[in-house]
């Protein structure tokens, strides 16, 4: 059976309509340039875009984590560490993320690198083969107790807070580093919050 032939009305009716569509595409490209939300095509793309942005590295990434909202990588560039955390996509596209950046000082034990429910650890004292994490969760839960021994790449330690119903963030002096070597003894522990002490007149554990 041959098809009906395509009337004049016809093809107008459909090229108002591709038109149509086109400009819908065209407006929510410019909405997401001109909102600063960049679109990303993949999620290394993603990286590549916060990196820039940041004007940091580009780096070599050594880890990748991710957990229920966010996905988090570390990053280095020479004694320069950082972790970019991009935001699960909730369509076709990725968008740019947050980044945060250290330089490793050698002249201490450990360098830190808090974010929100991220903490980089990076050792600089070759003894020091576990390290612990005191944090006090106000929310009701007290005292936890984060120890990694293993690094999660090279002389770095990544820990990532357990509980994401939790309101407990980590913040640059809002916990407790402790360094242990392979018998277990104590290398390095870094000073307690004032505030633990001062004003919550909290009772520190002792290590292990």
């Amino acid at each position: 059976m041959s098809k009906a032939p395509v009337t004049p009305t016809t093809r107008r009716r459909r090229l108002v309509v591709d038109l149509l569509l086109f400009l819908v595409l065209l407006a929510l490209l410019a909405f997401l340039f001109l909102s600063g939300k960049n679109p990303c095509l993949s999620e290394r793309h993603a990286v590549a875009c916060t990196q820039a942005i940041n004007l940091y590295g580009p780096g070599e990434v050594l880890a990748r984590a991710e957990d229920e909202y966010q996905i988090i990588y570390l990053l280095q560039d020479g004694d320069s560490y950082a972790l970019c955390q991009l935001v699960h996509p909730t369509g076709p596209f990725w968008m740019r993320g947050t980044l945060s950046s250290v330089s490793r000082d050698r002249s201490y034990p450990m360098t830190v690198l808090p974010t929100p429910k991220y903490l980089l650890v990076i050792v600089n004292d070759p003894n020091i083969t576990e390290v612990e994490v005191l944090c006090y969760d106000y929310s009701g839960d007290g005292f936890q107790t984060l120890s990694l021994t293993e690094p999660t790449a090279a002389d770095c330690y990544l820990f990532h807070y357990p509980s994401q119903q939790s309101a407990y963030q980590f913040s640059w002096d809002d916990f407790l580093l402790r360094g242990y070597d392979q018998a277990g003894e104590l290398v390095f522990q870094s000073a307690v919050p004032d505030h633990w002490t001062e004003q919550w007149d909290l009772t520190i554990p002792e290590g292990k």
